[in-house]
């Protein structure tokens, strides 16, 4: 968490340190991360402002500088002992479904990879049509559809994933099936 030097706005800086990578795919994920969010401008996905490489220096690190949003991830609510209702369910599930649909529909389309309680947040809804946003956050498991044959890359979070998640062939219905 941080503010914005330029209007005071938080903002969430999200650090990969080279030097703790463990192998170049790490790093290639970040940059994919990167790329996609820079691509997608759509309510559910916090706005993404800036990358930053400082390669040159003592701890070499790349940086995404997003929104901050004011909420907790579905995890700590549940957590916490909050039960929600019916109504609250339905309208969270409807939120997520057209978010992915938006997703992967896009072009090129996303496949997140790692849909959990824990990457999903909820923001306190101020007009009154629902109780919460929903926000998909972490992207940095998502998929290149565009890279066919590409490699095998296992992400996600056991527990989630479906089974042609773990044989290195995501699809769009591999996150219908984790959410």
């Amino acid at each position: 968490l941080a503010k914005r030097l330029s209007d005071n706005k938080k903002v969430a800086i999200k650090e990969l340190r080279i030097d703790s990578v463990k192998n170049w795919k790490a790093y290639d994920l970040f940059a994919r991360e990167t790329q996609v969010l820079s691509s997608l401008q759509m309510e559910g996905v916090a706005e993404f402002y800036d990358s930053i490489e400082v390669l040159d220096s003592e701890q070499p690190a790349a940086y995404i500088v997003q929104a901050y949003i004011e909420g907790r991830s579905l995890e700590e609510m549940i957590h916490s002992g909050y039960r929600f209702t019916i109504a609250q369910f339905f309208k969270l599930a409807e939120q997520l479904i057209l978010l992915l649909e938006q997703l992967h529909h896009h072009d090129p389309p996303v496949i997140h990879r790692d849909i959990k309680p824990s990457n999903i947040m909820l923001r306190p809804n101020v007009n009154g049509s629902r109780q919460f946003d929903v926000f998909l956050i972490d992207f940095g498991a998502v998929a290149n559809p565009q890279v066919q044959g590409g490699g095998s890359t296992v992400a996600g979070t056991y527990g989630y994933m479906p089974p042609e998640q773990l044989t290195g062939n995501p699809m769009p219905a591999s996150d219908i099936y984790s959410l």
